[in-house]
């Protein structure tokens, strides 16, 4: 009896993490932020100043493979931002994801604006690829307000990209059917 119940959490486990990887949504992210400081550097290490390290663990748990370089300088810090391919779960679609991200750059810049004489210019452009369509997103920030804007774009046409579209269609058309009352 456990070792069917074993058989079937692993059957379940390869199949999600299958269905997650081929079909799941695609993004790839870069961009930086630059911390300037006009007036007097508080000690230390700037990030930790302000506490960025919280809203760097955030965004490593919401996309996972994300890299973030820090790069102090004389007056300012340069954070950088890379993830090529990530696979990023969206359980509640492109839009949740943005707004997610949003948050966390949005709290990045309240930080940023608790230090006097301190500003935050953040630039961060992307691609989602999610069910066979791709779209690009641009976060850019206007003091503390973060914003996005979502494009539509032309979805890659190799055969990985084909496959993930064939598997989304068939789990759309999967779910309706469990939706819908058998008759």
């Amino acid at each position: 009896m456990k070792l069917k119940k074993l058989n079937q959490w692993m059957k379940h486990t390869v199949k999600k993490t299958w269905k997650h990887a081929v079909a799941g949504s695609r993004l790839t992210l870069r961009g930086e932020w630059i911390v300037l400081c006009t007036g007097a550097l508080p000690d230390g290490d700037l990030t930790k100043a302000l506490g960025l390290s919280g809203v760097f663990a955030g965004l490593r748990t919401r996309v996972p493979g994300l890299r973030i370089d820090v790069a102090p300088g004389i007056c300012d810090v340069t954070v950088k931002l890379f993830a090529y391919d990530a696979s990023v779960p969206m359980p509640d679609g492109r839009e949740a994801l943005c707004k997610e991200l949003t948050a966390l750059f949005s709290e990045a810049a309240e930080r940023v604006a608790s230090v006097p004489d301190a500003q935050l210019r953040l630039d961060v452009v992307g691609t989602l690829t999610s069910d066979g369509a791709q779209e690009s997103v641009r976060f850019l920030n206007r003091g503390t307000e973060v914003a996005y804007r979502l494009s539509e774009g032309e979805p890659p046409k190799d055969a990985m990209n084909r496959l993930r579209r064939t598997l989304a269609k068939r789990n759309i058309a999967k779910d309706q059917e469990e939706k819908e009352p058998s008759a």
